[in-house]
């Protein structure tokens, strides 16, 4: 007798079904293929360092300042990449949904998945470069830099649910929010420590889940190299706080968004 699978199994082999099909349809197209994730977010930091450097910044105490940039970018890529992405998941994947294992949460958490994979590998491959050209890579606290980019990447999840419940009812919405979201990339603390804003000022960037994140991953790749207001607790919660009213949403929309 054949055994019948439960919710949360069909759901798994449903996001790793799509995850295998937006790997082929994102790199399988291209000649260098992968490597394309590790040539956009390479230039970027190497255009930064060289910038920075030029504007003669000394970096911060107790972590290698290509590794602070490097860190910046990627972590923050990974938000970005993730919520961004989300907008058209729902819509790339629309003729599936005549599969009813298939459902349009799916399909977010299928390129939430593929995004940390990609953003955690470049991390790990450009670190590794840097170490072998000679540079100083120190890691810390390994289980803090998964925990920090785990939270993230169920954060920039939950942020992306929402935008694909935003653009389902309001389609202008697809060509707003990337425009919305692009700020926080001077507010998130990609390119600067807290340490080098006045005090007055870290409540302001302290509400923000995404500077944590960089900030505790920062402090996990470092020799000593501490941020006095990051909390992997405020980001935990953050996280929590987003998906329920993320999910609570969905559910609420779920079956108009599958008649679509």
């Amino acid at each position: 007798m054949r055994r019948k699978r439960s919710g949360l199994e069909v759901m798994k082999r449903a996001v790793l079904a799509l995850f295998l099909r937006e790997i082929r349809t994102r790199f399988g197209k291209y000649q260098l293929g992968y490597a394309w994730a590790v040539i956009e977010p390479v230039g970027l930091t190497a255009i930064m360092i060289l910038i920075f450097s030029a504007l003669g910044h000394a970096g911060y105490a107790g972590i290698d300042f290509t590794v602070f940039l490097a860190v910046g970018v990627i972590t923050y890529g990974l938000f970005s990449e993730i919520s961004n992405r989300s907008i058209k998941a729902m819509e790339a994947n629309s003729a599936l949904f005549n599969y009813r294992p298939i459902r349009p949460i799916d399909t977010v958490l299928a390129r939430a998945l593929l995004e940390l994979v990609l953003h955690a590998g470049v991390l790990f491959v450009l670190l590794g470069l840097y170490w072998l050209f000679g540079g100083t890579v120190v890691v810390s606290d390994m289980p803090k830099l998964l925990m920090a980019y785990l939270l993230l990447t169920a954060f920039a999840t939950g942020v992306g649910i929402l935008y694909m419940l935003i653009t389902d009812v309001y389609s202008d919405a697809e060509k707003v929010l990337p425009l919305a979201t692009r700020p926080l990339f001077f507010i998130s603390g990609v390119f600067f420590s807290l340490e080098s804003v006045p005090r007055d000022y870290w409540p302001l960037l302290l509400w923000n889940p995404i500077f944590h994140a960089i900030e505790l991953s920062r402090e996990a790749l470092s020799d000593g190299f501490r941020v006095p207001g990051a909390s992997m607790g405020y980001l935990a919660s953050a996280t929590v706080a987003v998906l329920a009213v993320a999910l609570f949403f969905y559910r609420w929309r779920e079956a108009k968004m599958r008649l679509r």
